[in-house]
């Protein structure tokens, strides 16, 4: 008795990647990372379908060490083996300092999907230089001392802390209701 197994084409999903750059990130890098997205999307049968660079902008934390990055937003479809494939190569680009991969769709059909050729081209890069205030580098770095708040300014001179006696602390652990 022979058994015959029909073989079905890979299941296609629609995903999206956001990835973040360094901001001081430089053309040729950038030029660099996408050719290899491309190379990767079409050596796993992917296909791109949007591609957007949305510039730098301020990050809402800390990212190794940057306050701002280049957002670079694409959307594929492809297989599951075309995200490990993709952020595998992400991870080990050193300009890459963030990325994360959604599905959108988990069924789709190439044969109906239409794709603008223009959607598709990474933008070169041109980002301005990034203009900042000369006194909050100062400050960061230490050469200017941070303003006080109005409230805190002049509150105590060192002559008044020096002058503090225990009996004007109040003492917390014995204090009852109403009492402080």
């Amino acid at each position: 008795m022979a058994v015959f197994q029909i073989a079905l084409p890979p299941r296609q999903r629609e995903y999206e990647t956001i990835y973040l750059m360094r901001p001081d990130v430089t053309k040729e890098s950038a030029g660099k990372i996408a050719n290899r997205i491309d190379d990767v999307v079409k050596r796993e049968g992917g296909k791109l379908t949007l591609v957007e660079t949305w510039g730098r902008r301020q990050l809402s934390y800390t990212v190794r060490r940057c306050k701002r990055a280049v957002y670079v937003y694409f959307k594929y479809i492809g297989g599951s083996g075309l995200v490990a494939e993709l952020e595998r190569n992400l991870r080990m680009l050193d300009d890459i300092i963030k990325f994360q991969t959604v599905m959108i769709n988990p069924e789709i059909d190439l044969t109906e999907y239409k794709v603008d050729p223009n959607a598709v081209q990474f933008e070169e890069l041109d980002l301005p230089e990034d203009v900042e205030d000369d006194k909050a580098l100062e400050r960061a770095l230490g050469f200017i001392e941070p303003q006080k708040h109005a409230r805190n300014a002049d509150a105590y001179t060192d002559d008044d802390i020096e002058n503090i006696s225990d009996d004007d602390i109040p003492d917390l652990n014995n204090a009852k209701d109403g009492e402080s």
